[in-house]
């Protein structure tokens, strides 16, 4: 009896294990190539923030600057006022009294009224200035050292506050005031959750 040989059927894909180490590798290639893509995606749009925050932040600055030079010429022009009108007051009085000793000082000195009114016209102005500009503008004259406080928008969740302190009765040729904040805070309300979900 002839014994005919079977052979087992081969399968349609023969993969061996060079093919499949190929495989692995083109997967492994594929993986990182997704990982590189998506971290340069996340440094992009990473990047783009920063430079649209510091783009804001700069653009306040400039506005906070102007704002700045606003106030200055209102303080230069009240001061400036209230000295010519302090000198034109002591030259009335000098010619009244001819036999009184004369004052060699450049700069005559202001009593508490003239101060007061130096203030008073100030903060007249700075009204005008904050109704004009919408600058959220707070004086505080009652202090030894008075304060002007103005806050410039950066974007929804930041602010730029500026506080400047004001000489009280500045000689001539001194500042009118000091920078005493420059400062971005956060214009949100921080809500911290405080509440913890403990098992029973």
């Amino acid at each position: 009896m002839r014994k005919q040989s079977e052979k087992a059927p081969a399968p349609f894909f023969n993969i061996g294990a060079s093919s499949l180490l190929v495989i692995f590798l083109i997967l492994c290639l594929v993986t990182f190539a997704i990982l590189t893509l998506t971290s340069a995606k996340s440094d992009a749009d990473f990047a783009e923030k920063l430079a649209h925050h510091k783009m804001n932040y700069y653009a306040a600055c400039n506005t906070a600057e102007s704002t700045m030079d606003e106030i200055d010429a209102i303080l230069a022009d009240a001061w400036q006022l209230s000295d010519t009108d302090t000198s034109k007051n002591s030259i009335n009085n000098d010619s009244s009294q001819p036999d009184s000793t004369s004052n060699d000082s450049s700069q005559p000195d202001l009593t508490s009224s003239d101060t007061a009114a130096v203030f008073t016209e100030i903060e007249t102005q700075l009204t005008a200035l904050d109704s004009r500009e919408q600058l959220q503008l707070s004086m505080d004259f009652t202090q030894s050292e008075p304060t002007i406080s103005y806050t410039v928008a950066i974007d929804d969740k930041q602010n730029l506050c500026v506080t400047l302190t004001l000489a009280a009765a500045p000689a001539k040729g001194e500042a009118y005031y000091r920078i005493s904040q420059w400062q971005v805070q956060s214009s949100g309300e921080w809500k911290g959750d405080q509440t913890l979900n403990l098992m029973k």
